[in-house]
């Protein structure tokens, strides 16, 4: 509450025969400046735990529950990461029981968790800070890093045994989110969708039947149109959606322990609300966040932390990688509606908590509600879910279809050539060439496809080994809302832009000239390696969910796939080649 850590997390670790418990904190400037505020308040939630007569049965009780239930329904990853799993734990756990020695938790004692409390003592512990200014008298020697090493001193550590909890700290309450019905709902919308169309939107329910867990998701977009109209608004649905996070932070735990992933995002459409985990609890999550969305429910000093971290971010964008920049400078070229890291800067200086609360009023007042659900769910569940929300924000009206952000891109003129330089804080250069053609039909898809196989081979041999411009040689294709795109990407302390973007357009003269060199048998089997990315079955539960997210929500239709893999297996070589020089 008083902002001085944004993220925590804790866990032991096993070092040797011995083991440590770590405590990980992401500090604000506030949190910086009162280390000794911040250590007290550990070390005084340590002593209270310390002082209780036992650890409550049901904090011991969750967690070996979750563990049972987690190993019952886990997926294994890929085949060679799981052999490399189970090869690095067998030397410690029994072959003949070896998942359930690895993930089970045995039951603890009142003594040995009494053991380790006892051992949670400032004489036992050490305190890491890593922060810009801080002074220091020493230099590593391989890194040649700055540090300083303090002891904590008598008078601190004496103050941190006697530190006493934060007000309104202490053992978690029994779990609601934790699952407790497991069984599979009948399957009748694999194939075919459930639509629940209603006066602000509609839902969507696709059933899984390629894992058959009792898991499920539920992706809820509530469009305005108030993000995507200025910088300013955009800039305050990030704050709400940080916002929300924030307020929704004292129950992140419970919500991690039961096995639940839930998250809200602001984006140029909307607002959008995730869950994702064990169904049983799943559609009652829209009732819980509900408070969090419909009111502000930070104060100002929370609110200065959310402003600062988002502050930083900007700022720091002009840090990040010459690659990552250049698609961001095509993403502002490119977009019908975008704001440029400095135009959110700019629109975030002056805004207050206040104009926050008048942004959560607005931005329910009209709304366009698109709900998708994937996985163990019922009808019921999800129009109980969707119903629970809407009637929660409570929308003016209803969001005419002109109103909803449509994620348009501008269309550049045939034969148009334009060329757009940024300066980058950075010893490389980077040269990025585009290539933008027609909204493109199924078929043109799947030209594009095999373009994106068989370019990048030729590309990165030419670009990187044999003219060895730069270490970051990359080149493919791909569509923003049914328009294709070619790139090609090199970035180069050696070349100039200029001369980079003369061998990009000489290669891709060779590649086209070229193509006629490829015989059938060829293309085949290029064409058969796109087949064999869009074909490849998901492996986790996440993956599918997200393949078929996209599909609701991008392609708009659940059969994309299907449709794509019958164009890819209809093109022909000659088709293709036509397609490609077009």
């Amino acid at each position: 509450d008083d902002g001085l850590a944004t993220a925590l997390s804790a866990g032991g670790e096993q070092v040797g025969e011995h083991g440590t418990f770590n405590l990980t904190l992401t500090l604000t400037p506030a949190g910086t400046a009162a280390l000794d505020t911040v250590l007290e308040r550990i070390f005084g939630m340590i002593n209270h735990l310390r002082s209780l007569p036992e650890m409550p049965a049901h904090v011991l009780e969750q967690r070996s529950r979750m563990a049972e239930v987690e190993l019952r329904f886990r997926e294994p990853g890929p085949a060679f990461d799981e052999a490399r799993f189970r090869a690095a734990v067998m030397p410690d756990h029994p072959a003949d029981d070896l998942l359930r020695s690895v993930f089970l938790i045995p039951e603890p004692s009142q003594e040995a968790i009494r053991t380790v409390l006892d051992a949670l003592t400032p004489e036992n512990a050490v305190v890491l800070m890593a922060a810009k200014d801080r002074e220091t008298d020493r230099v590593e020697r391989f890194y040649r890093a700055g540090y300083r090493v303090t002891p904590l001193g008598a008078d601190r550590i004496a103050r941190l045994h006697d530190a006493l909890p934060p007000e309104g700290m202490g053992v978690p309450a029994p779990n609601p989110f934790l699952p407790t019905d497991f069984d599979l709902v009948a399957t009748d919308h694999a194939e075919s969708p459930w639509v629940h169309r209603f006066e602000h939107g509609e839902a969507w329910l696709r059933h899984d039947t390629l894992f058959s867990r009792p898991k499920a998701a539920l992706e809820i977009v509530v469009f305005n149109d108030d993000n995507w109209r200025s910088a300013r608004d955009f800039v305050l649905g990030e704050l709400y959606a940080g916002a929300v996070t924030l307020a929704m932070n004292p129950h992140s735990y419970p919500l991690a322990e039961a096995g639940v992933e839930l998250g809200v995002a602001s984006e140029r459409r909307g607002i959008t609300v995730t869950a994702s985990g064990f169904s049983d609890k799943l559609p009652d999550l829209t009732g819980f966040v509900l408070p969090f969305l419909t009111e502000v429910r930070i104060d100002a000093a929370q609110f200065a932390v959310l402003k600062a971290d988002m502050q930083r971010r900007l700022a720091n964008f002009g840090r990040q990688a010459p690659s990552a920049q250049s698609f961001e400078v095509f993403r502002e070229l490119i977009r019908e509606v975008h704001f440029t890291p400095a135009q959110q800067a700019a629109a975030l200086e002056p805004l207050t908590r206040n104009d926050l609360v008048d942004y959560v009023r607005r931005a329910h007042d009209a709304v366009h509600v698109r709900a998708f659900a994937y996985g163990n769910l019922t009808e019921g569940a999800v129009r109980q879910a969707v119903d629970t929300l809407v009637a929660g924000i409570a929308p003016g009206r209803a969001l005419t279809e002109a109103e909803r952000y449509d994620g348009r891109v501008i269309l550049l003129r045939k034969g148009a050539d334009a060329i757009v330089r940024r300066p980058v804080d950075a010893p490389d250069s980077i040269t990025l060439l585009l290539i933008q053609g027609e909204p493109a039909s199924r078929e043109e898809r799947a030209a594009l496809a095999v373009v994106s196989k068989s370019l990048p081979p030729g590309f990165y041999g030419d670009l990187r080994t044999l003219q060895q411009t730069g270490y970051i040689v990359q080149s493919g294709a791909f569509e923003i809302e049914g328009v294709p795109h070619v790139f090609l990407l090199s970035q180069s302390s050696v070349v100039p832009t200029d001369s980079l973007r003369g061998r990009f357009m000489a290669h891709l003269a060779h590649y086209l000239d070229d193509l006629d060199e490829i015989s059938d048998d060829e293309f085949k089997a290029i064409r058969e390696a796109a087949i064999a990315d869009l074909s490849k079955k998901s492996t986790t539960f996440a993956e599918e969910l997200a393949r078929n997210t996209r599909l609701a929500f991008e392609a708009r239709d659940l059969d994309d796939t299907e449709k794509q893999l019958a164009a890819l297996g209809a093109l022909t070589r000659e088709r293709w080649i036509a397609l490609t020089r077009k």
